[in-house]
């Protein structure tokens, strides 16, 4: 406090008494309280100074509580009374009641504030200056060991806006376990304290949860002053002996004696309460661990039973694939039926397919799902050759759409099935590394693909967007058919999309990996016969060449 009061000297208001003004100057009226009172208000602090790195400003750590002040002084004049120290965010006064609130802007400000017009006075009646009660803070107990202030604040960040978040340490810098959260609004202490109270929040790992209450508020920088203590009979009756020893064999001693004992016993029974706490703590912490191993091992046993599962399923599946190729192979081995045509076509089915047979159950409904949607591709590039041909009957100008419609149409229906959903078909048939990056390789382009027709740029035989609004302007009709096409084309592409993501995630629950496709890619080469040939007579030529040399 002393440190305050030579602060002051530099650049404080004046405490003597010329300012207790007797409450009219020589003209007989009642001068301004800020006139009277602060002369020196025009003198401001270097505010800069105070502030420290990344502090918050304005908190409820820097709102004071102004007290005994004269009747009827206005915000206006307790913001001038204050005014040598900031601006002030908050300003409040109970004219009747003789009280009011502001806030500065940090707490060093503060508490020079606080230290210079504590006890100064205004209009006759020394103001009362101290730190307002902080109604939106908490205390929190029992935290873990490795709690840090930023774990904390990031903790209780949830709940509402905060100013200040501390781990209270002791002297070492040692965490006691305990510490205190300042929330900048009632109601969002009051949810930490409701939350935090009704369910076990825990702040790491350790499963112990955190206990919260309101902070208790104690003034320790003025305590209790005698002009503040009732002057009572009580008081007088009290006060009549100063402090001392108590004499050995005085009624004194004898019941000084006695509370000792009693107070020796309450501290006895507190470090017996204490150490009660501690051992059953103790046997909480080992009865964790033993059933945090004993979870641990369930958790492993379900993982070992799941995995024995699947492999007795994958089993069963091989199993049940090997019978069918059996089967097929003494019949004489299954036959392509795809495409299904009929029996006195000349060409006939050129693949096998049968998705409930091929391909195995986890897989089934993606495959079926691709399937359908190249069904849907080739369905819309039909529709696409007839919204061409429509426009092509109503604009003899766009015969090039028209012709580059059948292309799309005749091109990329059997391509499309060849070079990304046979693939698809057999990276899960036959668990292909290798197959499966065909198809990502080539679904790509394709997506592509989709996002070009679905623009629909003129000339280039695709009923998209562009083409469908150009269309309206020669026949409506037409150009709604359009529209629907373009429909169409981005339902797919969005569709194609989607579905990737689906098949690469499946992709990945598989066990295929780039170096399996490299070695399928590798094994394939070298079993093809043309290869081998070719490989053979190169190194017979290499020998031979190598002979001749040595001759």
């Amino acid at each position: 406090m002393q440190g305050y009061r030579g602060h002051q000297q530099n650049h404080g208001p004046n405490r003597p008494g010329d300012l207790r003004s007797e409450g009219a100057n020589g003209n007989g009226q009642e001068p301004e309280l800020y006139e009277q009172t602060n002369p020196n208000a025009a003198l401001t602090l270097d505010l800069q100074s105070f502030r420290k790195p990344g502090e918050k400003t304005f908190t409820q750590r820097s709102r004071l509580f102004v007290g005994n002040l004269p009747t009827g002084v206005t915000e206006e004049e307790l913001e001038k009374l204050f005014a040598k120290y900031g601006k002030a965010s908050e300003v409040f006064v109970n004219k009747e009641r003789g009280f009011g609130f502001i806030r500065l802007e940090t707490r060093i400000i503060a508490e020079i504030a606080r230290a210079e017009l504590d006890d100064f006075v205004v209009k006759g009646r020394p103001i009362r200056v101290k730190f307002a009660t902080h109604g939106a803070a908490l205390s929190v107990k029992n935290l873990p060991e490795f709690v840090s202030n930023e774990l904390l604040e990031e903790a209780f960040a949830v709940f509402g806006q905060l100013e200040r978040a501390v781990v209270i340490v002791d002297d070492r810098g040692r965490p006691t376990g305990k510490g205190l959260v300042e929330f900048t609004s009632k109601p969002a202490a009051r949810k930490a304290l409701d939350k935090c109270g009704d369910g076990a929040y825990l702040m790491t790992a350790f499963p112990r949860p955190i206990t919260v209450e309101p902070m208790e508020q104690f003034d320790e920088d003025e305590g209790l002053p005698d002009k503040l203590i009732n002057k009572n009979q009580q008081f007088h009756k009290e006060r009549e002996q100063p402090p001392r020893f108590a004499q050995p064999g005085s009624f004194e001693y004898e019941y000084a004696m006695r509370w000792k004992a009693l107070m020796e016993m309450e501290k006895q029974q507190y470090e017996m309460v204490d150490r009660n706490m501690k051992e059953a703590q103790e046997k909480l912490e080992a009865e964790m661990e033993a059933a945090r191993h004993e979870h641990q091992v369930m958790l492993m046993r379900q993982d070992l039973l799941r995995r024995q599962e699947e492999l007795e399923r994958k089993a069963a599946e091989l199993d049940r694939r090997e019978r069918e190729m059996q089967t097929l192979s003494a019949t004489g081995g299954r036959k392509n039926n795809w495409p299904p045509l009929p029996e006195k076509c000349p060409v006939g089915p050129c693949f096998y397919h049968d998705i409930s047979v091929d391909i195995p159950v986890d897989f089934q409904k993606t495959v079926k799902i691709m399937y359908y949607l190249w069904m849907l591709h080739s369905g819309t590039l039909l529709a696409n050759l007839i919204g061409c041909l429509a426009w092509f009957i109503v604009d003899l100008s766009r015969g090039v759409d028209f012709g580059l419609s059948i292309l799309w149409l005749l091109l990329f229906t059997p391509c499309s099935f060849i070079c990304w959903y046979r693939p698809l078909y057999g990276a899960f048939s036959n668990d292909s590394s290798f197959r499966f990056f065909v198809f990502f390789f080539v679904y790509i382009c394709q997506f592509g693909v989709y996002v070009i027709q679905s623009v629909g740029i003129t000339g280039w035989g695709a009923s998209g967007w562009i083409s469908a609004l150009t269309c309206l302007n020669s026949s409506i009709p037409v150009g709604i058919l359009m529209i629907l096409i373009a429909a169409l084309f981005t339902s797919l592409a969005v569709l194609s999309l989607i579905m990737f993501k689906k098949v690469h995630g499946m992709y990945r629950t598989t066990g295929a990996s780039f170096e399996k496709a490299q070695q399928e890619f590798a094994t394939g080469v070298m079993s093809n016969k043309t290869v081998q040939t070719a490989a053979a007579n190169a190194a017979s030529s290499a020998a031979q060449g190598a002979f001749k040399e040595q001759i």
